[in-house]
């Protein structure tokens, strides 16, 4: 499990194909603007070469990993914490 962080610099609309990279690297949800949990057997790493390609040179990118289902929020939306219960945290491959 993966917390990814952004600070777009740009239009909403030319991001889209960052999206869709965030998407396609497994389940994932973002509730808070500019903040995805995205559950990835890939390093932070990759997930952030990934991504870079979609970033304007004057936005930032973090990429953390959950180590365990240590995690806590309030007013994230029905069914949210069964939704993250249900994710894995194990350790990326190193790929």
């Amino acid at each position: 499990m993966y917390f990814i962080a952004l600070h777009l610099t740009g239009p909403d609309e030319e991001y889209e194909n960052l999206r869709n990279s965030m998407k396609a690297l497994g389940a994932w949800s973002n509730r808070l603007p500019n903040c995805w949990i995205v559950e990835s057997k890939l390093s932070a790493r990759r997930i952030r070469d990934l991504l870079k390609p979609h970033l304007k040179e004057t936005d930032r990118l973090f990429v953390g990993q959950f180590v365990n289902e240590n995690w806590a929020g309030t007013g994230m939306g029905t069914g949210f914490p069964e939704w993250l219960n249900r994710r894995s945290f194990e350790a990326p491959s190193s790929l």
